[in-house]
């Protein structure tokens, strides 16, 4: 099961690949294609799945690129914070105002407009 990065999951997994085939030879790289996949975090393990690797290292190398492309969302998210906005009605598009509302307000606003409504 991968507990850390990528890299490190690999090293892991060829020991114990390199057991299992001393232990039985004959067993097909589809099953340690397979196996690598099942136990990769949950972020990644479906986009291999998608994917379809057809050799060990093709996985392998896909898991990484993987990796690497969920670190760069996630630090590129880390610096965008996405404020949520309201936007005023009934004013012409160009002219429209955007005020910015934490979640609390943004509650009480929808509260109060259900309450005007009724």
């Amino acid at each position: 099961m991968q507990e850390s990065a990528v890299d490190e999951y690999v090293e892991r997994f060829e020991e114990l690949k390199s057991l299992m085939h001393s232990l039985n030879s004959l067993l097909p790289e589809s099953y340690y294609i397979s196996s690598f996949i099942s136990g990769l975090k949950e972020d990644i393990k479906p986009v291999l799945k998608i994917l379809k690797p057809v050799t060990l290292m093709i996985a392998f190398d896909q898991a990484k690129w993987q990796e690497e492309s969920n670190n760069v969302l996630a630090r590129k998210n880390k610096f965008m914070p996405r404020p949520a906005t309201v936007v005023q009605m009934g004013t012409p598009i160009g002219n429209r105002q955007t005020n910015y509302m934490n979640d609390n307000q943004q509650k009480q606003k929808v509260l109060e407009t259900m309450h005007e409504q009724r």
